[in-house]
C-alpha cells in the first residue's frame, strides 16, 4: 500500500464562509472593522456612507469608508500578516502576557484574523490604504471579487470553481495621497455593496456604536483615558447618537432605580461582594439564603451536604458587575414610578457583557435573553426573578482573568463548551435571584406603598 502526503488547498468560497456567512449582519461587520481600529491604537475612527440615496438605501455608486488614525501597517506587516489570516503572532503574544498595544496599552481583542473578512459581508470590491507613522510611503491593497458570485465561482463559467491560492490581490507602495503630510492610519473603502441598508439600520448601527465600549463612559459621558471616538457620517452629514438617551438613562439611574448595585464575584472565596448605596455587603455561596434559592436547588438539589458550596469550583473566574433595578409595577405612585417613555427606553437596554471594556455581541440587545431570565421565569417561579425589562446592567470580564470564557469565531457570544459560560450565567442568575428575594422584597414590603413618596434605598440591608 502506497502512502502519499496530501496538502490542504481550500476553495476560494472559504472567503465567503468566513465573511458573508460567518458574520451575522452588516452592522456586526462594521463593528468588527471599528474594533480593528481600537486594536490599532486609534484615537478616532470614522465610518462614512457616501453617495447613498436619501433613505440611506444604496445604489451602484454608493460606498462605505472606514478610516482611522491608528498606527497603520508597515509593508512587512501588510505582506506577512494582513495577507496571511490567522497568523499566530497576536495569539502567541497573548500567551506570553504581551496582549496589549504598545502605545495606549489597550488589551488587543483580535487574534484570529477573521475580522478583516467582514468586508465581504459589506461589498465585493474594496481598497485598503495604510501608512505607519514616520513612513514616507503608503501601502495600497486592491481587491475586486465582483468577477465571482457569492460562493466565489467564476461568473463566466459557473462549473469552474476557484481555489483560494488563485485569488490575486493588487498591491502597490506609493507617495502618500490618502494620508498626506504627517498623517498615519488605515482606510478601507468598500464598493459594489451587498445586503440591505436603510435609515432604520443606520440608527441601529448608531445604537451598536453607542454601547460598543466601556458602559460607564457611554452612560455618564466621562470618557476613559484610552477611549475611542467613533464618528458616523451619512452623505456628508454627521449622525448624532446616544446623547439624549445617555442623559435620560443617567437621570433614571440617579432618580428612579430602586437598587443600584456594584459588585463582584470572587472565585477564590466563592462569595459575592457588593454595595447598595453606601452599604457594603458580602454573601457566601454557603449561606442558606443562597443555597435555599430555587435556582440553586434546581442545579444542586435540596441537600448541600454532598456538594457543599465550599467545594464547588466555577470555571468562569472572577466577574465584576453593575446592576440597576427598576420597578415596572402598574399604578405605582412613589418616587420610583416610571412613565411610558421611560419604560420604553429601559426596554431597549438589558444586561451587557464586556470583555476588557469591549462589548461581546449580541448580549444586551433588547431581543436577546442570553442569561435565560425570561426562560427561567417561565419554567420556574416567576416571582423569584426580575424580568429583563426592569434591569439595566453590565458584566465585565477580562481575557487574563477569565481565560475559559472565549468568544465564538463568529463574534456572536461565548463558546458554550467546557462549562465556563454556563457557570457565568448561573452565578448571575443566582445573585439576581438573591437580590430579588431579599433587598428588593424588603423594598416591596416597606417602601412600595402607592400612597407614600419616600426614599428607602439607603435603608435596605441584606
Amino acid at each position: 500500500m502506497e502512502r502519499v502526503a496530501l496538502s490542504i488547498r481550500p476553495y476560494a468560497r472559504l472567503l465567503s464562509m468566513l465573511g458573508d456567512q460567518l458574520i451575522k449582519n452588516e452592522r456586526i461587520a462594521l463593528v468588527e472593522l471599528i474594533k480593528n481600529a481600537y486594536d490599532a491604537d486609534a484615537d478616532r475612527v470614522e465610518v462614512r456612507f457616501e453617495d447613498f440615496n436619501e433613505d440611506m438605501s444604496h445604489n451602484v455608486g454608493s460606498r462605505i469608508v472606514v478610516r482611522d488614525d491608528g498606527i497603520g501597517m508597515t509593508p512587512e506587516v501588510v505582506q506577512t500578516q494582513w495577507m496571511n489570516p490567522a497568523a499566530p503572532r497576536k495569539y502567541l503574544n497573548k500567551k506570553k502576557g504581551r496582549g496589549r498595544t504598545q502605545g495606549k496599552k489597550r488589551v488587543i481583542h483580535g487574534d484570529k484574523g477573521i475580522g478583516r473578512f467582514a468586508v465581504l459581508k459589506l461589498g465585493m470590491v474594496f481598497t485598503v490604504t495604510t501608512r505607519p507613522a514616520s513612513h514616507d510611503h503608503e501601502s495600497v491593497l486592491y481587491y475586486d471579487f465582483s468577477q465571482f458570485d457569492n460562493e466565489f465561482v467564476s461568473e463566466n463559467n459557473r462549473d469552474t470553481p476557484v481555489f483560494l491560492d488563485e485569488i490575486k490581490i493588487e498591491y502597490v507602495q506609493r507617495d502618500p495621497q490618502t494620508f498626506p503630510g504627517t498623517q498615519n492610519g488605515t482606510e478601507i473603502e468598500i464598493r459594489n455593496l451587498r445586503g440591505v441598508w436603510d435609515d432604520n439600520i443606520i440608527e441601529q448601527l448608531c445604537g451598536d456604536v453607542y454601547s460598543l465600549t466601556d458602559p460607564v463612559s457611554r452612560i455618564t459621558g466621562h470618557d476613559a483615558p484610552d477611549s475611542l471616538e467613533i464618528v458616523i457620517v451619512c452623505n456628508k452629514k454627521r449622525r448624532r447618537f446616544g446623547t439624549d438617551s445617555r442623559e435620560t438613562l443617567a437621570a433614571l439611574i440617579e432618580d428612579k432605580a430602586v437598587l443600584s448595585i456594584d459588585g463582584r464575584f470572587d472565585s477564590a472565596t466563592n462569595s459575592f461582594m457588593y454595595t447598595i448605596g453606601d452599604n457594603k455587603h458580602e454573601i457566601s455561596l454557603q449561606d442558606s439564603k443562597i443555597t435555599g434559592l430555587w435556582i440553586w436547588r434546581q442545579r444542586f438539589g435540596k441537600s448541600t451536604k454532598d456538594n457543599a458550596a465550599a467545594d464547588l469550583r466555577f470555571k468562569c473566574g472572577d466577574i465584576v458587575f453593575q446592576f440597576h433595578i427598576f420597578d415596572f409595577s402598574r399604578g405605582l405612585q412613589n418616587r420610583y414610578a416610571l412613565t411610558s417613555d421611560e419604560k420604553r427606553l429601559l426596554k431597549t437596554h438589558r444586561i451587557y457583557l464586556y470583555r476588557d471594556r469591549m462589548r461581546v455581541y449580541p448580549y444586551g440587545d433588547p431581543d436577546d435573553d442570553w442569561l435565560s431570565i425570561d426562560v427561567t421565569r417561565g419554567t420556574g417561579r416567576a416571582g423569584n426573578f426580575f424580568s429583563n425589562d426592569q434591569i439595566l446592567g453590565s458584566i465585565d470580564i477580562t481575557q487574563e482573568g477569565n481565560p475559559e470564557l472565549r468568544d465564538k469565531t463568529s463574534r456572536e457570544g461565548l463558546i458554550e463548551t467546557g462549562g465556563a459560560a454556563t457557570d457565568l450565567k448561573f452565578l448571575v442568575q443566582t445573585f439576581l435571584s438573591y437580590i430579588n428575594q431579599y433587598p428588593y422584597k424588603r423594598y416591596e414590603s416597606s417602601g412600595r406603598d402607592r400612597n407614600i413618596v419616600q426614599t428607602v434605598r439607603d435603608k435596605l440591608i441584606s
